[in-house]
């Protein structure tokens, strides 16, 4: 599995984004660090995700949380010994609010994604659709 960790490139950056390494393996060589996806992986978020330059790598990066996020909540659990608990149940919740919070970023860059999927057939369509951003903006 490749995983590039130049961040002049948009796999890099959204691999930077999502902190895409093993956090349990941090001294040694970053190359030889566990990564989550492979850059063919990362490639595929970047190429659903809408939008250009920068925008498009936050949401892709926030396709790529979601991802961890779905993966984590099918594992979370919560273990009690005595005293002691530990719960990963709210890691996912944690991952789809930086997700959300890279939307909003990808929102401010170049406006809402919204836009570029219900694209206006008529006068009709296009009076609703500034009705809704009207309402939607206030």
């Amino acid at each position: 599995m490749t995983a590039t960790l130049d961040v002049t490139t948009y796999t890099g950056k959204i691999r930077l984004l999502t902190t895409d390494i093993d956090l349990a393996v941090t001294t040694g060589n970053r190359e030889d660090f566990t990564i989550f996806f492979s850059d063919e992986e990362i490639d595929a978020f970047y190429g659903m995700a809408l939008g250009v330059g920068d925008a498009k790598i936050f949401r892709a990066a926030a396709f790529a949380l979601r991802t961890m996020a779905i993966s984590r909540i099918l594992i979370a659990r919560q273990i009690t010994i005595g005293s002691y608990s530990e719960s990963t149940k709210g890691i996912g919740e944690a991952l789809n609010a930086k997700a959300k919070e890279y939307d909003d970023i990808a929102d401010a860059i170049e406006g809402p994604y919204s836009s570029y999927v219900s694209p206006d057939f008529s006068v009709f369509s296009y009076r609703a659709r500034l009705w809704r951003e009207a309402i939607m903006n206030e």
